[in-house]
């Protein structure tokens, strides 16, 4: 058996608020950096509400291994919620 430590990548949901969103994105951390992707307007979710776009990306982040690790209240009424998958 190796002793190969796992290695991780993250991302985080923003733009959570105590009364829906507020230009609501995710941002992927990589070893080269960060992608933002917005989750408001236009999307592959069209017909959706923000909310819906929402639930059906993280569903989507899910599918694709991600799973949830933690929120946090960034302010008194705004939240992030962290995602974390082993890096292929």
């Amino acid at each position: 058996m190796g002793t190969e430590s796992v290695k991780w990548e993250y991302c985080r949901l923003t733009g959570c608020k105590d009364v829906g969103y507020d230009s609501p994105h995710l941002i992927f951390y990589t070893q080269k950096g960060q992608t933002d992707e917005t989750l408001s307007g236009p999307s592959s979710f069209s017909g959706l509400g923000d909310i819906d776009k929402i639930a059906m990306r993280i569903a989507q982040l899910g599918l694709d291994g991600w799973e949830m690790v933690g929120a946090v209240n960034t302010s008194a009424s705004e939240h992030c919620v962290y995602f974390k998958r082993r890096q292929a």
